[in-house]
């Protein structure tokens, strides 16, 4: 959080199990203090719609299940790279 308002990140990759708040709460400060959020997809093991639909609603571009293939994530980045321009 202290990287994000001291610098201009562009994505983050979010993974929704973290050692001190879970993703869900990160996306909640991110909606909440961050005004220019960066493009974010959340990589995740949580594979329930249930997770992905909270992800969403808090702010993620996109979600991805684990495991999954590193051209699908390529394939999402360069689609939001596409929407930056």
């Amino acid at each position: 959080m202290k990287i994000l308002s001291a610098e201009e990140v562009h994505l983050i990759l979010l993974d929704l199990v973290l050692p001190r708040m879970d993703g869900f709460e990160v996306l909640r400060v991110l909606k909440e203090k961050i005004q220019k959020r960066p493009y974010i997809i959340v990589i995740s093991a949580m594979g329930s719609d249930e997770s992905k639909k909270k992800a969403l609603a808090l702010g993620a571009n996109e979600y991805l299940v684990k495991p999954f293939n590193l051209s699908t994530l390529l394939e999402r980045i360069q689609a939001l790279h596409s929407n930056i321009r």
